[in-house]
């Protein structure tokens, strides 16, 4: 079956499951206590992980991640995340595991047991991770310095920090998400002060920076081809950009 998952804000915040070929709702809409930042498919595609977050206004709650199953809406785990934000969430190629981004956090999760499996703590903000060639390595961020790291273990493989620029636009400023090409050899980041970064995976270097939008850059995704790069950012559009040029 195929299903399209979208969020929707009203009195409270609603999961809206559709069907990809008609658009149409696959069942009731589900309440959710929380604001949605992200959600990941299991590679079944039978279940949904949520990334959750809460006011900051309340400390005794956290940030988390909602496992639930599409079809029924029937929720198998709720994993507590460090603060008030869980940003993003991502599965791991066996659907046993997921990692998830939370804004001190990076942590490594058994989703059957629902237990940590692995965590690294950070002061900086982490925004985004995502699993990267054929799930071994982890695209994350911790403040506005890129990394990959194992899979399994969290340690860091490689980091690519971003070059000082005299524009004020430019200063220093958390990456708001990351992909990387098809063929594993560049790397594409998006960064809360509205630049965007092309990388060479191997040298760690920096080939291109540019002004992606007009405001903070949220969300990037590259096309399976990897011809064609799209960009969202605050400033409530969606930018397309050939990666040939």
């Amino acid at each position: 079956r195929e299903l399209g998952v979208a969020v929707r804000d009203q009195d409270v915040v609603q999961l809206v499951v559709l069907d990809v070929t008609t658009g149409k709702p696959w069942r009731e809409p589900l309440d959710l206590d929380g604001w949605v930042w992200q959600i990941d498919v299991a590679p079944s595609g039978e279940h949904l992980a949520v990334a959750m977050g809460v006011s900051s206004a309340d400390p005794t709650r956290t940030g988390s991640v909602v496992v639930l199953d599409p079809i029924t809406g029937e929720i198998s785990q709720v994993l507590p995340t460090q603060g008030p934000r869980c940003r993003s969430v991502s599965w791991s190629a066996d659907g046993q595991h997921v990692v998830t981004a939370a804004e001190q956090e990076l942590a490594l999760w058994d989703v059957a047991s629902g237990q940590r499996v692995k965590q690294d703590l950070a002061k900086d903000g982490r925004n985004f991770v995502r699993h990267v060639q054929k799930g071994m390595l982890l695209l994350t961020a911790t403040g506005d310095v890129l990394e990959l790291r194992d899979a399994k273990t969290l340690q860091v493989v490689r980091q690519f920090e971003q070059p000082q620029y005299a524009h004020e636009d430019f200063l220093y400023s958390n990456i708001g998400d990351a992909v990387i090409s098809p063929d594993g050899k560049r790397l594409m980041s998006g960064s809360w002060n509205k630049s965007m970064t092309v990388w060479d995976t191997e040298t760690a270097d920096a080939l291109l920076t540019f002004r992606g939008h007009d405001a903070g850059i949220q969300g990037l995704i590259i096309t399976p081809d990897g011809y064609e790069l799209l960009s969202v950012g605050h400033d409530g559009k969606v930018r397309r950009w050939p990666t040939q040029q």
